[in-house]
Order: C-alpha cells, then structure tokens, then sequence
C-alpha cells in the first residue's frame, strides 16, 4: 500500500495514503460541502453518537460538520422510502467524521475523488458489519431522540438545505425494518448507496487507489448487487 497517514475521527480513524490522488471532485457536489454549517454533536452513555439540541447544560457538546455523501435531498428522500434501515445507518456513519477537523488537518483532501470513494466503501463495509452484529441495538438506538442533521448545501441559497431525519421503523413495522438489516448482510453491505450511486452524484467511477486501499485495510467486499459491475 505505500506510506499512509492516520486521522482519529472520533469512533475510529481514517487510513489514506500520504501521496493520495488529488483529482478534484466537479463543482456540483464540492458546492455541497460546506464548512460553515455545523451540528451539535453529543456522545450518549452507551458509546453511542446522538445529535442533539439544547441540552450544552447537561451534557458536553461539541460541533461538527457531519459527512452526508454529498448527496442533494432529492436522492436522500428517495433512499429513505427505499431502504430505511440503509439510509439509517448513513446518517449514523457521517456523525463519525467531522469534515472541519479533517479539512483542519489534511487541506483538500475532502475535496478529492479519493476521499469520497474511499468514504463511500467504508460505509459499505461498515452497514455490512452492523447489519450482522448490532442492527437491533442500532434500530433502536435512533428511536430514542428525534432529532435532524441540517446540512447547507449552496449556503448562500437558504433555500437549499438538507434536512435528515433519521426513519426509525418509520412508514414500515419492526420485522420489516429489521428484515431490509438482513438483506444488507445478505448483500455484503449497500443496495442504494454504492457505485451506481457514486457516478450519479460524482459523474465519475472509484477512484482505483482508495478502492485498493478499502479492501486491503478495511476489508472492502464487493456487494453481491454490485458483482457484475465495471469499475
């Protein structure tokens, strides 16, 4: 794999190479990242990440500026009729990386083709193993607090902002919801939010270097819907 730099993000960390390719993301989905809009951002008593709102006098709060694919609302609200529990687990997955620290600490870098894919197959591997181990705990985990990710996407249109609020067992029961968790793990990790969807979103595909990367340090499987896929 070559040299690689480390970067503590909360739960865990994030392994890329030191010489990782540049290549720019278009202007369309960088115009989603902004730096200015944060979150409150709290640690409940189970090790679990919650979002949360008023309570600085309880608990200690910290602000972050949470990663969401840089995916506009429209494809988010389609995710979330499709495959709740995936969607879920997403907005789990981006409270664990502060993109202010890692811009903070690696400039650009948030910005690359690289980042991205490496950040979209690390949730790919991520929603394989909680599908497996902690699916109920994690279900049950968002229903405890309502609460919503604001994210600005072209903070100068106030109009264009992401809302994400968690689904819950949400428009399907518990056994449903619970059975699209076993279909993840069926899968070997993401039906919605993967290759196909990274081309839409980035007009690009993988990026090879992270994508080595993934399955070498993270234990990257191809999903079973993505096998027959040219990357």
């Amino acid at each position: 794999m070559g040299s690689s730099n480390r970067v503590s993000s909360n739960e865990g960390r994030l392994i890329f190479h030191s010489n990782y390719d540049k290549t720019p993301i278009n202007s369309e989905p960088s115009s989603r990242i902004n730096l200015k809009e944060d979150t409150n951002l709290c640690r409940a008593d189970d090790g679990y990440l919650t979002v949360c709102s008023g309570w600085e006098n309880l608990i200690k709060v910290r602000k972050i500026v949470p990663y969401t694919f840089c995916i506009p609302q429209h494809l988010w609200n389609h995710i979330k009729n499709r495959q709740p529990f995936e969607y879920d687990m997403a907005l789990r997955f981006g409270l664990e990386f502060d993109l202010k620290e890692i811009e903070k600490s690696n400039p650009g870098l948030i910005y690359t083709e690289y980042f991205h894919t490496l950040m979209y197959l690390r949730f790919s591997t991520y929603l394989y193993k909680i599908s497996r181990d902690k699916a109920l705990i994690a279900a049950t985990e968002l229903l405890k607090d309502s609460f919503d990710i604001r994210v600005t996407a072209h903070y100068k249109n106030l109009e264009d902002i992401i809302k994400l609020t968690p689904a819950g067992y949400g428009i399907f029961d518990k056994a449903r919801y619970t059975a699209l968790a076993a279909a993840n793990r069926d899968n070997r990790g993401t039906f919605m939010i993967g290759h196909r969807l990274y081309q839409m979103v980035f007009n690009k595909k993988w990026n090879r270097q992270a994508y080595e990367l993934c399955r070498t340090e993270y234990g990257y499987q191809v999903p079973k819907s993505e096998e027959y896929e040219n990357f």
